[in-house]
Order: C-alpha cells, then sequence, then structure tokens
C-alpha cells in the first residue's frame, strides 16, 4: 500500500508521524519522557468534517500556577517577621525562586496557541487529533484536505 500523504508534529509532550494511505491512516509516536505507540485508523470510520480548535499547551497552564504559588510563598517569606533572610537568601528561597524561573521560561517558550483539527467517527467521537505544530506545520492543510479527500472517496 503507498503513501499519499505524510506529516509529522513536534511539541514539548513529543512528537507524531501521520501517514495517510488509500484506505487507513496510520499514526506513529513518542511521549516525551514516555512510551512509544503505533496506530492503525480505518478512514472507512471517519466523517468528512472537521473541527478545529486554537489552545495552548498544558505546560503553560501548569507554569502559570506553578510561578504563581512560587510568587505567593517567596512574597509570604519576605513580609512576616523572619524578614527576607527566610524568602531569597536562603538555600531553600533560592531553588524555589529558580525553579520558578525555570518554569516561567518553559511556559513562554509553550504559550503559543497551537491550532488543533479534530476528526470524528461517525458515531460522533472524536478518533483522531492533529496539530499544527512542528517541522510540516506548513503543510496542515493540505494534509488534512488529502485526508477528507480519501475520506470522501472510501465512502
Amino acid at each position: 500500500m503507498s503513501i499519499i500523504a505524510t506529516y509529522q508534529e513536534k511539541r514539548f509532550d513529543g512528537w507524531r508521524t501521520f501517514e495517510l494511505h488509500e484506505n487507513k491512516l496510520l499514526v506513529k509516536g513518542k511521549y516525551s519522557f514516555g512510551s512509544r505507540f503505533e496506530s492503525d485508523i480505518p478512514l472507512a470510520m471517519l466523517e468528512s468534517s472537521i473541527t478545529r480548535v486554537w489552545s495552548r499547551s498544558k505546560i503553560f497552564y501548569n507554569a502559570i500556577v506553578y510561578c504563581s504559588i512560587s510568587a505567593i510563598l517567596l512574597m509570604s517569606g519576605v513580609f512576616t517577621e523572619r524578614g527576607p533572610d527566610f524568602a531569597l537568601w536562603n538555600t531553600w528561597g533560592l531553588l524555589l525562586f529558580a525553579s520558578a524561573m525555570v518554569m516561567f521560561f518553559f511556559g513562554l517558550a509553550a504559550g503559543k496557541r497551537i491550532e488543533w483539527v479534530y476528526l470524528l467517527s461517525k458515531s460522533g467521537v472524536t478518533t483522531v487529533i492533529i496539530a499544527r505544530s512542528g517541522p510540516d506545520a506548513s503543510k496542515f492543510d493540505s494534509f488534512i484536505e488529502a485526508i477528507l479527500h480519501q475520506v470522501s472517496l472510501t465512502k
């Protein structure tokens, strides 16, 4: 079976490669610090319509929460009777400040909104989710069109 089109995503949380064949969509990927996976999705089970969503990575929201909690902890240390020696000048304060800065820069790096396309099955369940992200982001629209065209041919 020949490959009609390919698309590759890369994000902070891992990577995925999509290969469009005549009657299936092959999805291969790996989560960062996690498992590898490979899945065949028959095109005959997909609807020829899509849903588009724009959202930020979970890392962005986690970074906001972590930096906020760190700021509260650091500020509470500064304004207590123990004074600034507790907040920024001891080991724990410095570690908290350094880790908050690392999370801040992770949040900046992951703060860009990503466009996602959801492909639904005939029963209305989200079956495939593809992001406009990574080295093939410029091929995103043409890849989605190729999938929809191939889905319409398999009906």
